[in-house]
């Protein structure tokens, strides 16, 4: 199962409606909490980072033995283990969710419990399984294929609202699909969750500078072949260079040329088309 991400988990609010849809065994344990990840940048913003494995171990006895042997069905095996210590894979997900290793969505994902050992009128409905589309942590080693001219994505990460509207005006007037953050840390998860084709930025902005976001950028293989503009208000050679230096493909002067802005994005969409 997807491990909860140690960076970002915190308690479930929603404990006490996710117990309802649990054996009875454990519905009734009002002490149990579960556990749900956030979202951050350690964890590409899914939630959750790596692997917990499941178990499900049987203890022979004579009795179980004897079926076996007499090939027996794997209901009369299961019926007959569950007399001794035998505890399913489901529970033992259940019992890793309640310490905080795992969601009990993921538990249900992967190996729910038996319908018949659920609480009657209690059976949990599709929303309690997560969308493992929407929530599978990206793979570090693969690098998203560029998709086609007509459906390029770019990023604009700036915190002047005005800035904002005027390059997202823009842009989205030659075609491109525009998506914004209005500082380092949204302009980082929307990177790693929307892949854009390329990225605007600002150097001055809250939470996280421009300087800082292209480094993690730079530095994760999901987003490190995005091409970056960097944008300032002042001409200083000394940020030019800190910029480029960091990973940078491109910078500009505010207020934004809009003939020169498109420009360049086209240049670097061509040649990151190239590569």
């Amino acid at each position: 199962m997807r491990r909860l991400c140690s960076e970002c988990k915190h308690e479930d609010p929603d404990t006490s409606n996710l117990l309802k849809g649990l054996p009875a065994s454990f519905s009734n344990d009002k002490s149990i909490t579960f556990w749900k990840g956030e979202g951050c940048d350690a964890c590409n913003f899914t939630g959750y980072t790596g692997r917990v494995g499941i178990h499900e171990v049987i203890n022979t006895t004579p009795a179980l033995q004897r079926l076996i042997n007499d090939n027996g069905t794997a209901q009369e095996i299961e019926d007959e283990a569950s007399k001794g210590t035998f505890c399913r894979m489901s529970y033992d997900g259940i019992k890793k969710a309640t310490i905080g290793l795992t969601t009990i969505s993921e538990v249900y994902r992967v190996a729910p419990p038996p319908a018949e050992e659920l609480v009657p009128d209690r059976i949990p409905s599709a929303e309690l399984v997560d969308d493992v589309e929407a929530e599978e942590p990206a793979n570090e080693d693969h690098v998203s294929v560029v998709s086609s001219v007509t459906a390029r994505k770019i990023l604009v990460c700036e915190d002047e609202e005005f800035t904002l509207l005027l390059i997202k005006g823009i842009l989205e007037g030659e075609g491109y699909t525009v998506i914004t953050a209005r500082d380092g840390t949204e302009g980082l998860k929307n990177a790693l969750l929307e892949s854009p084709d390329l990225i605007v930025t600002d150097y001055m902005m809250p939470r996280g500078d421009g300087i800082a976001l292209i480094k993690k950028l730079k530095s994760k293989m999901a987003t490190s072949y995005i091409p970056v503009i960097m944008l300032t208000g002042t001409d200083e050679l000394d940020l030019e260079v800190e910029g480029l230096n960091r990973g940078a493909d491109d910078f500009m002067l505010k207020p934004v040329n809009a003939r020169k802005l498109i420009a360049r994005v086209s240049r670097l969409l061509r040649k990151s088309t190239s590569q």
